[in-house]
């Protein structure tokens, strides 16, 4: 994690299901009972898509960024923390421990992964000094809409954790199937297009209406191949869709959901933007009944004045980093929800004339490749097998298009690989 990611999770000052605040705790048996607990909100979020952040040195109540004391932040270390945790852990799994100091104030992030195959299992039980129950064996622990940790008590939580496996088996398996065939994805009609089109009209009005900055733009609009303007029931179930396929693997969700009076219905379907300052984002939204969604993100590089070499940027990646968890989204959405056999992708970046590659930290590159096309637009028609099949493979393919109209032809295959890996396995 960068420190401009870790700024925008203590900007945020909102907790989720993927995102815990603590104000301090110095890790050691001399405080067993604080570290059990941190041990299970860890098994919670190893448990709940995308997993989580657990952020230390932020004050109750307000959330406001106190940092923590010298003792504190030195007692954190990766080895202590995952060798507690295997003790309770099965099956056993490791996470990141981030130490950074931010704006002059310390501060520790716990990065807890998803779980790879099968639900984590609390494998002992521990008492807490008042003899109160932490932990309890054979509890599987998850994380709650009131951002607690508590173990599954209901059916439907067990079915919904269980289909997880069940899908993560599944992609195993499509993976396989995609080696030995391939085939061509369905096209769709010139009618089918002009529904979309009047619906795309529309939502881009909204974004001129919402977003106020002038910046580069990630633009991206995905619909069926074929046209329902009822596919999805009404506005609330289209806002549903969008919550539980947000991807959560960063400081900022993707896409994000306005908590702060920017989301709404409107007549075709749900909408959210949110331009703040405090967090230098602007993004807006719109997902339609028929199933087209539309998003508009400015570039954060843009909004926050990074340079290199005295050009624009866009970070090479982070822009790895979205594509994947475009294809991440469309891949909940469409295959996994909406379970559409084929989709139209169009993915357009804005404002790349005389923009750089950059680096994010020195070395990465070995010299800069430039754009020089103001809009970049690719389109493609996406079968949903394929992106349940590899989700990571098909975003590789939006990745070197980029690359190649920054004039970068020949990135290595096994670079963009790792890059992913350590955006989606990130604790390991």
């Amino acid at each position: 994690m960068t420190d401009k990611d870790i700024e925008t999770l203590l900007e945020t000052k909102t907790e989720t299901p993927n995102l815990d605040y603590k104000e301090s705790l110095i890790w050691g048996k001399s405080h067993k009972d604080g570290c059990l607990e941190v041990i299970k909100d860890i098994l919670a979020m190893s448990n709940t898509q995308d997993g989580g952040k657990i952020i230390f040195g932020v004050r109750d109540g307000d959330f406001e960024f106190i940092g923590l004391s010298e003792q504190a932040y030195e007692s954190f270390d990766v080895t202590p923390v995952n060798q507690l945790l295997r003790n309770y852990a099965d099956p056993a799994f490791t996470c990141s421990v981030i130490k950074r100091e931010i704006k002059g104030k310390k501060t520790v992030v716990i990065d807890i992964p998803e779980f790879s195959e099968v639900p984590i299992v609390c494998k002992q039980s521990v008492n807490s000094s008042n003899n109160t129950e932490i932990l309890k064996k054979g509890a599987i622990y998850i994380r709650t809409k009131s951002c607690s940790s508590e173990p599954i008590s209901t059916a439907d939580e067990m079915r919904s954790i269980l289909a997880t496996g069940l899908t993560r088996k599944s992609d195993e398996l499509l993976g396989l199937i995609q080696k030995l065939i391939t085939g061509k994805p369905l096209q769709e009609t010139k009618e089918d297009q002009k529904f979309y089109e009047e619906e795309i009209t529309e939502a881009r009005s909204f974004f001129d209406s919402s977003l106020t900055a002038s910046a580069g733009f990630w633009e991206l609009i995905v619909y069926p191949t074929t046209y329902n303007s009822d596919l999805i029931q009404n506005p609330v179930e289209a806002g549903s869709i969008i919550e539980k396929s947000v991807v959560h693997l960063r400081g900022w969700d993707l896409p994000h959901v306005d908590r702060h009076g920017g989301v709404s219905n409107f007549n075709k379907g749900k909408q959210s933007f949110t331009v703040s300052d405090r967090v230098q984002a602007q993004e807006a939204w719109r997902m339609y009944k028929s199933g087209l969604f539309v998003w508009k993100d400015l570039f954060k590089e843009d909004l926050r004045g990074y340079e290199q070499d005295g050009k624009k940027v866009l970070f090479f990646v982070s822009a790895i980093y979205s594509l994947t968890e475009i294809m991440l989204f469309l891949k909940r959405v469409y295959a996994e929800t909406l379970e559409v056999e084929s989709i139209h992708v169009e993915l357009i970046l804005s404002g790349c004339k005389g923009r750089m590659l950059g680096e994010g930290q020195p070395g990465l590159l070995h010299w800069g490749y430039v754009c020089n096309e103001d809009k970049i637009s690719i389109k493609r028609d996406v079968k949903t097998v394929d992106l349940m099949a590899s989700f990571e493979s098909v975003a590789r393919d939006f990745v070197r298009e980029v690359f190649m109209l920054f004039n970068w032809n020949d990135p290595v295959e096994s670079m963009l690989e790792d890059w992913q890996k350590k955006l989606l396995e990130r604790g390991g």
